[in-house]
């Protein structure tokens, strides 16, 4: 069995997995499912984490308690599956992920926005405009 390319596959699904699930899937439909969770606690998100964390927890379990999993090849490919599921994912609700169908709507509506930099605020620091009076002054 030629388990390099298998893993490849398996860490790209895993990835590809978040974008599918709140893109095709749950789009319109992502309700917050567990609402003590947060952001974290929308439908695609818990169905993500739910996904990803048993396929590590079945790995784990085979590998070290010899239960389930057992096979060597079979533990790497859950590993490699599940563990990109689920920091992509839980990196894609830590940003707010929007589904790109929409953001691009918003930015061809309003194509003055793309040019426009964000605002920047500049406030006085603690610093009292006073000279240097170190060994330091003038050497920067």
């Amino acid at each position: 069995m030629d388990t390099e390319n298998l893993k490849l596959v398996a860490m790209a699904g895993g990835a590809a997995q978040p974008f599918i699930l709140k893109e095709y899937v749950f789009k319109g439909t992502d309700t917050l499912l567990v609402p003590q969770m947060g952001k974290f606690g929308k439908t695609s998100s818990v169905v993500n984490m739910a996904a990803g964390g048993v396929a590590v927890a079945a790995a784990l379990i085979g590998k070290y308690m010899h239960k389930g999993l057992t096979r060597e090849d079979y533990q790497d490919l859950a590993l490699s599956y599940g563990i990109p599921a689920l920091t992509v994912g839980l990196l894609l609700d830590y940003m707010n992920y929007t589904p790109g169908a929409a953001m691009v709507s918003r930015m061809v509506s309003s194509p003055r926005a793309m040019s426009m930099s964000a605002p920047v605020v500049v406030t006085r620091g603690p610093y009292s405009g006073k000279k240097q009076e170190t060994a330091e002054r003038g050497v920067y």
